[in-house]
């Protein structure tokens, strides 16, 4: 990520979420949005669930 940002690359989201295709290693830090994002959405399910649940007492 942070060589990506060396060689001259301006979008941000881009460097920080796409690693390298040749990258043998994946850090916890490569596709940092996508996971965040996917997290977001896991919450938004659980508390939808909870919402229903409570509802439903």
């Amino acid at each position: 990520m942070l060589q990506k940002l060396d060689h001259g690359e301006k979008d941000l989201l881009f460097a920080i979420d796409t690693p390298e295709p040749d990258d043998d290693i994946i850090s916890a830090a490569d596709r940092y949005i996508t996971s965040l994002t996917g997290a977001l959405a896991d919450t938004d399910e659980m508390l939808a669930a909870l919402t229903d649940m409570a509802d439903q007492e």
